[in-house]
């Protein structure tokens, strides 16, 4: 049995506190004690809200991502039964936010080139945004964007 306190989870990127937390992730689950449990029902949450296709804030990733997802988040009851590891669960979504980064890195490069960039830039405080964000790949990589 994982106990909260035991983990030791490092965040790669910085955020600024004007950007709001999620309620998913932040929420207190019906069974606290049970950090498995609420880390499953959490992935289901985030699941259905952000990957089942016609979801309220869909996002754009492959079709065998989010069948491969699908398969193992979509149906609740045989989520929670599932014999799946804590960290299992807390990288369940690693290769989403990868290819959400790599998609919005080309967008970003894209929007630096157009006059905009520089009149939007100019609106915010050089102190409003992280400088650069992280997103750990592998033990040994990472993109910086």
């Amino acid at each position: 049995h994982i106990e909260q306190k035991d983990l030791d989870i490092q965040f790669l990127f910085e955020i600024h506190d004007d950007i709001p937390t999620s309620l998913i992730v932040e929420e207190q689950e019906s069974e606290p004690d049970d950090i498995i449990l609420c880390a499953k029902l959490k992935a289901y949450k985030l699941y259905k809200k952000y990957i089942e296709i016609g979801s309220e804030f869909e996002l754009n990733i492959s079709s065998k991502m989010r069948g491969d997802l699908g398969k193992m988040l979509n149906d609740r009851n045989v989520l929670i039964k599932a014999n799946v590891t804590f960290e299992d669960l807390l990288k369940i979504f690693d290769e989403v936010k990868v290819e959400m980064v790599q998609l919005l890195r080309g967008s970003l490069i894209r929007f630096r080139e157009q006059t905009d960039y520089n009149k939007v830039m100019m609106i915010f405080p050089s102190n409003s945004f992280a400088k650069y964000v992280a997103v750990e790949m592998t033990p040994t990589s990472s993109i910086i964007v």
